[in-house]
C-alpha cells in the first residue's frame, strides 16, 4: 500500500545499492507493531538484521517496507507516547524515523506498564523527548532540541478563561489518526501484523524463521 510523502522516512526499500532506486511496480510490506510489544520487537528486529539485508542482496528494489505503529490500548500510555515520538521524530528529523524505530524496540522495557505507571502523560513525552535527542544526536546533526520534540507532543493544561475542561489536540494527533484509520481498515487487531499490497499475510509471525520468511517473499515476485 502506499503511504502519504509525509511519512516516507517511515519507509526502506530493500536495495543493494547506496541509492535505493525508486521503483514503479515496487511490493509494499506494512510492518503493523506496538513499541511496548515484545513480539513486535522480536519481529522488527528479525526484519531488519535478517530479512531486509537478505532481501536486498536477493531481490532488490523489490520490496518496499513501512513501518505502520499501532496503540494498544491495554499498554494505555507507553503504546500511546512511543507511536507519537515516532511521529515526532519523522516530523522533524524524517531520515531518524527508522533508526528510532530501532532504538525504541531496543528500550521498549522502560515504557512498560510498570515502568512509567507513575509518570503523568506530560511526564512521559519529556522522557521520551530526552530520549530522542540523546539516541540520535538530534541537536547535533539537526539542530533539533529536546524542547523541540516535547512541543511537538505535549498537552497544555486548562487555562483560567475556559470554563470547562477540553480534549486538546498535540500537533502529532492527526498524524496518529491516519495510522489508527489505517490499520483499522484492514482489521489489525494482534501486533505484529504484516501485509503485503494491502493483504494481511498471516503466515508470518514473530516466529517465522528467516528461510521461511524467503520462501513466502518470493511468492510475490
Amino acid at each position: 500500500m502506499s503511504i502519504p510523502p509525509k511519512f516516507s522516512g517511515l519507509t526502506k526499500i530493500a536495495s543493494n545499492s547506496a541509492t535505493a532506486a525508486v521503483a514503479q511496480n515496487v511490493n509494499s510490506v506494512d510492518i503493523f507493531v506496538d513499541f511496548v510489544c515484545p513480539f513486535s520487537r522480536k519481529l522488527f528486529v528479525k526484519f531488519d538484521n535478517e530479512l531486509i539485508p537478505l532481501i536486498s542482496e536477493k531481490y532488490p528494489n523489490q520490496f518496499k517496507f513501512i513501518i505502520r505503529p499501532v496503540v494498544q490500548p491495554w499498554h494505555a500510555f507507553g503504546s500511546s507516547v512511543t507511536s507519537e515520538a515516532l511521529l515526532a521524530i519523522n516530523k522533524l528529523a524524517p531520515t531518524e524515523s527508522w533508526n528510532f524505530t530501532k532504538a525504541l524496540m531496543e528500550h521498549q522495557r522502560d515504557y512498560f506498564d510498570t515502568a512509567i505507571i507513575n509518570n503523568t502523560r506530560n511526564e512521559l513525552y519529556q522522557k521520551i523527548s530526552k530520549f530522542a535527542v540523546e539516541q540520535l544526536d538530534l541537536t547535533k546533526k539537526y539542530n533539533v532540541t529536546e524542547e523541540d520534540v516535547y512541543k511537538a507532543l505535549y498537552i497544555r493544561e486548562k487555562t483560567p478563561e475556559e470554563n470547562e475542561y477540553e480534549n486538546i489536540n498535540n500537533e502529532i494527533t492527526n498524524d496518529l489518526k491516519y495510522f489508527v484509520r489505517f490499520h483499522r481498515a484492514l482489521s489489525v487487531h494482534v501486533t505484529p501484523t504484516i501485509s503485503v499490497n494491502g493483504v494481511i499475510a498471516p503466515s508470518i509471525e514473530s516466529s517465522t524463521s528467516i528461510e521461511d520468511l524467503e520462501k513466502i517473499f518470493k511468492t510475490y515476485l
